[in-house]
């Protein structure tokens, strides 16, 4: 480029020399224009670039918050399965018990009835969601 310009200016007479500085000056004027358009189409690449890569750690995260529901999902469920273990076993129990013909076995049975009471009307209830619900009034019956 420069060499033309060069080579231009040589060939530059001293009468058109105002001509020719209209020519350099539309020219360079040309090159500037040319460089905001680059420069303003990089930006906007840019700008499209950084638009995708906040849509993947959007897409990202909800992945990861549905893991993390799903996680808990079925850690609840395991629990409930072990609760539903852990009182069948308990009111077989208190069955036996109740039905016995000692009275030291039914008054055992009576506690185990009310901790067992105790423990599902105080017990401490987690929604899938993750929010946190006390459920410490007993029920009215």
């Amino acid at each position: 480029c420069q060499i033309v310009i060069m080579k231009y200016l040589i060939q530059v007479n001293a009468d058109g020399i105002l001509n020719h500085i209209l020519v350099l000056t539309i020219l360079y004027s040309g090159i500037v224009i040319l460089g905001y358009f680059i420069t303003m189409e990089m930006f906007y690449q840019l700008i499209r670039q950084q638009r995708k890569q906040n849509d993947l750690e959007q897409k990202m995260l909800e992945k990861q918050y549905q893991y993390n529901y799903y996680k808990l999902a079925y850690t609840q469920g395991e629990e409930l399965r072990d609760i539903r273990h852990d009182m069948k076993n308990q009111l077989q129990a208190m069955d036996y018990l109740l039905y016995s013909r000692s009275d030291e076995d039914r008054k055992t049975a009576e506690k185990m009835l009310e901790n067992l009471t105790d423990k599902i009307t105080n017990a401490e209830l987690v929604s899938v969601s993750g929010c946190e619900k006390k459920g410490n009034e007993k029920r009215k019956g």
